[in-house]
Parts: C-alpha cells; structure tokens; sequence
C-alpha cells in the first residue's frame, strides 16, 4: 500500500484518536475509511451490495433489455426537438 504524508492540527488528530479509540481501530483506518467515504460521495458511487441479487439468467436478460429498449427512446427523444405529446 502507498504511503503519504499528511499534515494535521492538533485539534484534529485528538479528535481522530478518540473516534479510533471509540471505535477498537487505529487513527490510520480512521482516515482510510473517512477518505473512502468522501470519495464515494463525490463520485456518486452506489453503496456495496446495491447491485447484488439473485436473479436468474432469464430475468437478467429481460432487465438488460429493458434497458436496452429505454435507451433507444431517450436517444430518439434526444433527436426529435419536437414538442412531445400530451
């Protein structure tokens, strides 16, 4: 794993100490996870375990092409600067 430097005010790494402490970890893990989670918000990522199910082969292939067939419409719609209907 790569290695940084990172410069703190005191204030700050007492704080991060006491969660490590509260939390059985060490200030290290608390940075990592704080890092981690800033990055996933950022990047709008889905939570772990979002996407996993237990869907079958048939449904997997009836949900991609759904998705397939709402994709064309949204491009279709993209193209046509028409007014839509009401």
């Amino acid at each position: 794993m790569a290695s940084t430097s990172v410069h703190l005010p005191p204030a700050l790494v007492e704080q991060l100490d006491r969660l490590a402490a509260e939390r059985g970890t060490s200030r290290n893990r608390v940075i990592l996870e704080a890092c981690e989670e800033l990055l996933a918000q950022h990047r709008g990522d889905w939570p772990a375990g979002f996407f996993d199910s237990d869907l079958g082969p048939q449904d997997l292939q009836e949900l991609r092409s759904g998705g397939t067939e709402m994709e064309s419409a949204i491009l279709q719609s993209r193209r046509d600067r028409s007014v839509p209907p009401l």
